[in-house]
Order: structure tokens, then C-alpha cells, then sequence
């Protein structure tokens, strides 16, 4: 199992996100890599892992305008 570092500074700060990025990098080659080993194609993986990370995203904006809209029902 992958450990996961927490950010070296609470708030923003000027290396957070290369900071994350070297935190991700890891485990991220680890799955590419298991996924291949698999079978899957690298190219295909690649698509997968995106596209995957795409509906993350777009699950937390549609998260995020729901509770926008129901906080200002309430």
C-alpha cells in the first residue's frame, strides 16, 4: 500500500500542487502499471485513468452547484 504524505504546509503555498503531484506519482505508476500487467493496453489505460479523473471532477462541480443550490432553498 501506497502512504500518502499530507501537503508540507497547512493553506496554499508555492509548491503545493508539484508537491501533490509528486505525492500522486507513485501510486499512479503503480496502477498503470498493474493495469497493464493485466492486459490492457497502455494507451487505453492512459484514456481510462483520465477519463476517470474527469468524472471525479465533474461529480465534485455537480457536488459543489448542488449544495449551492439547496443551501440557498434552506
Amino acid at each position: 500500500m501506497n502512504f500518502i504524505h499530507p501537503p508540507a504546509q497547512h493553506g496554499k503555498y508555492p509548491d503545493r500542487f508539484a508537491d501533490l503531484q509528486r505525492e500522486l506519482d507513485g501510486p499512479l505508476k503503480n496502477l498503470y502499471s498493474e493495469v497493464c500487467r493485466a492486459g490492457w493496453g497502455r494507451d487505453e489505460t492512459l484514456a481510462a485513468i483520465i477519463a476517470v479523473a474527469d468524472n471525479i471532477m465533474l461529480a465534485e462541480i455537480g457536488n459543489d452547484a448542488m449544495n449551492k443550490g439547496l443551501k440557498r432553498l434552506r
